[in-house]
């Protein structure tokens, strides 16, 4: 799997302004960087959506890409049972790229039901693809790679915006370390 990893500032800018729910930050992935080193943040990408590379060997990445599918059960019953969680909830979810990659996106607006899981595409993609920033897709649950929600003005589970955190300017991981929740998941030790 290759990643590519997106920040929204713009977002970040919101957390800090107290409008967390509408707009927390986000990371997503694809594509790892040929000579197999993280990328800086991409110029020539809208400000509220840059990008980061992230080599597919990254094992914090996939360490985080993996806690995040293990804890998801977890997240489901919270989200089912608590409307803060619900409100603000974001999947992260990996779209198939040309050449049998991956582009990690975030949705909002999640919805599940039936089985059926939808939700609102966060940002634009990078590759080649059908979906576009705001559209309504149906996911498969196979496909997620990370959970997030916010209470308190804190960002919980975002397991692989932690990972992110090392390619990141010193200012912009600073910035975001002080909006994670301490640990991904209320109430246990993760």
């Amino acid at each position: 799997m290759r990643l590519r990893l997106v920040l929204l500032t713009a977002a970040l800018v919101a957390l800090s302004t107290g409008a967390a729910a509408q707009n927390p930050p986000r990371d997503r992935g694809h594509g790892g960087s040929p000579a197999g080193e993280a990328q800086p943040l991409r110029p020539g990408r809208p400000a509220d959506d840059p990008v980061a590379m992230v080599p597919d060997s990254d094992r914090e990445m996939q360490a985080a890409i993996a806690e995040a599918r293990r804890t998801l059960p977890s997240f489901w019953s919270l989200y089912e049972s608590d409307r803060q969680v619900r409100s603000s909830a974001r999947l992260k979810v990996g779209f198939p790229t040309p050449g049998d990659g991956r582009e990690h996106m975030w949705l909002h607006d999640i919805r599940r039901a039936d089985g059926v899981i939808t939700g609102v595409l966060e940002n634009i993609p990078e590759a080649p693809m059908t979906v576009r920033k705001g559209d309504t897709v149906t996911i498969d649950a196979a496909e997620i790679s990370d959970w997030g929600y916010e209470r308190a003005g804190r960002l919980h589970g975002n397991f692989t915006t932690r990972a992110l955190l090392k390619y990141l300017q010193p200012e912009l991981a600073d910035q975001l370390r002080a909006l994670l929740s301490e640990r991904p998941l209320e109430g246990t030790e993760i």
